[in-house]
């Protein structure tokens, strides 16, 4: 898992999906932060999901949001981490 330190390019060079679950307000406050930044992404419930819940299973994740830029994976989602990321 990384931890943000550098800025990606446009975001429609690469995929940005959030893994979320209903009723998971961090999970809404990541959606609406990548929103505001005009940021497109996929949104996969891994609940209803099974091939999300593979991905998070295959990697020992057990929590929501998890946020994956291209192949990096970001969980212990905090406000100010799409900045961090795409600002």
């Amino acid at each position: 898992m990384n931890s943000p330190s550098a800025h990606f390019p446009p975001a429609d060079e690469f995929e940005v999906r959030v893994y979320s679950t209903v009723m998971c307000q961090p999970c809404e406050a990541l959606k609406r932060d990548l929103r505001a930044a005009g940021i497109p992404f996929k949104v996969f419930d891994p609940m209803l999901d099974e091939d999300a819940g593979e991905f998070l299973d295959e990697r020992s994740i057990r929590t929501t949001p998890v946020l994956t830029v291209g192949a990096d994976i970001y969980i212990n989602y905090h406000a100010g981490l799409v900045d961090e990321l795409f600002g």
